[in-house]
């Protein structure tokens, strides 16, 4: 009888948990999940013996981007590794931090603040929202990339979104674009879809169309 496999939102908040907060018991790591799911309407929540498995996974490092999951703090997240974030980058990364904090939301994840300071070399405008809410989808697109069972959504409605300045005054509509360069939009899995909701500004965003419709 195969093993039930842990869904995708179970498995980041096992990982955030560890390597944020230091949970290391497979019991209090288990009623922790179990109360962050009831306390978002959810019944699905893994045993014990599933938890503990997938800590195991965490503890060995065989999750890809692990590192990049812990909460950004300066200077410690600061240098030139790969799951580090250059320190030429260092005001953009402060002012992700500050637009997270002063916003409610908490620290962002060190992948989300690196996604952020990259895209505040493309994107010379005032708009941290909107960087904050490209930076989240990247960072998405790169946890299915890097997780077992998914595939990496295309990102090229964003990259066109980017090189044409869409929102400026001179910049085509980006239904004209899409069409004229006929690419595909980020879709989200929808065993996905709860890990998205769950991110603060991209979820937001999720939330709002799902409530429009």
């Amino acid at each position: 009888m195969p093993r039930p496999e842990i869904k995708l939102e179970y498995k980041e908040k096992i990982a955030h948990l560890m390597l944020n907060d230091e949970v290391k018991k497979a019991p209090l790591m288990t009623q922790l999940i179990e109360d962050w799911a009831i306390s978002k309407g959810w019944d699905d929540y893994p045993a014990e013996r599933t938890v503990s498995r997938w800590m195991g996974r965490v503890r060995r490092g065989e999750i890809g981007l692990l590192a990049k999951r812990k909460l950004f703090n300066w200077p410690q997240d600061m240098g030139e590794e790969e799951e580090k974030i250059g320190w030429e980058h260092s005001k953009t990364a402060l002012q992700c931090l500050r637009f997270y904090l002063e916003g409610g939301y908490g620290r962002p994840s060190v992948g989300i603040t690196q996604w952020f300071a990259r895209l505040a070399q493309v994107d010379d405008s005032s708009n941290i929202q909107r960087k904050a809410l490209f930076a989240e989808l990247f960072w998405l697109a790169d946890i299915l990339e890097h997780t077992h069972n998914f595939e990496r959504p295309s990102t090229a409605e964003q990259e066109l979104r980017l090189a044409f300045r869409v929102g400026e005054a001179d910049s085509p509509p980006i239904e004209e674009i899409l069409d004229e360069y006929q690419v595909k939009t980020f879709v989200i899995p929808k065993k996905a879809l709860r890990f998205a909701e769950d991110l603060p500004i991209f979820g937001k965003e999720l939330r709002k169309i799902r409530e429009d419709k």
